[in-house]
């Protein structure tokens, strides 16, 4: 798995009238994290380090614990592969909370800060590895206890708790690649890991965003129309 590089900034100055921080979750596979991304052709305000956004890689590309902490978000978060055949990077990558997470904080909190966490696995499936019923999947499971992490720490870090205001999900090649039944079945799975996550995380109402999967995959539309259902 390929490792991401992030630096740690000390010191958070989050408003002090600030109690509660919205925490959006980015969630998913490889789109998630930073797959054929180039930070190299980013206009410079796209690398500007962000004083209104925290940033916490609660897993991608296998990171372990000890090297997670919240930053302040600024590109890359991802390191950058100039020998890839497909996405040659050098510059380093990023994922699709440059602009989401951006344009959130814009238009519904009037650019005070927001959190993200993201947790994303390349080539998982929904059907197994994400299933977020009991018997739950291994990566659902970790995320949950990483999410836990996080908002421990966001606490600690900042004096702040952090509240879930969204879900944005990008995932589903795997299900498309792993035949019919897989992606045929990606409605109910979809349904119920909404509706697990919600409750999990005791935010029943949370608004759940998701990216519609690419069409050239095999089995892609049926994955495309579970989604749309």
């Amino acid at each position: 798995m390929r490792k991401a590089v992030l630096i740690l900034l000390v010191g958070f100055a989050v408003s002090a009238h600030t109690e509660e921080l919205p925490v959006l979750l980015f969630l998913g596979q490889s789109i998630a994290i930073n797959s054929g991304t180039d930070a190299g052709r980013l206009p410079v305000k796209w690398l500007t380090t962000r004083t209104n956004l925290l940033f916490f890689n609660g897993r991608t590309h296998a990171v372990s614990t000890a090297e997670t902490h919240w930053v302040w978000y600024k590109p890359p978060t991802g390191p950058g592969y100039a020998t890839d055949s497909v996405y040659p990077n050098p510059s380093g990558t990023f994922g699709p909370e440059i602009s989401a997470a951006k344009l959130i904080g814009e238009r519904y909190y009037s650019n005070s800060t927001v959190a993200v966490f993201k947790y994303a696995f390349g080539a998982t499936d929904l059907a197994h590895q994400w299933r977020a019923s009991r018997p739950a999947g291994d990566i659902y499971i970790d995320m949950r206890a990483r999410l836990a992490e996080a908002l421990t720490s966001l606490r600690r870090e900042t004096g702040c708790t952090g509240r879930i205001a969204g879900v944005f999900w990008t995932q589903g090649e795997s299900d498309a690649l792993n035949g019919t039944n897989s992606a045929a079945g990606y409605a109910e799975n979809l349904k119920d890991f909404i509706v697990t996550l919600r409750h999990d995380l005791h935010a029943g109402n949370v608004p759940f965003i998701y990216a519609r999967i690419s069409p050239q995959w095999p089995n892609a539309e049926l994955v495309r129309s579970s989604q749309e259902r």
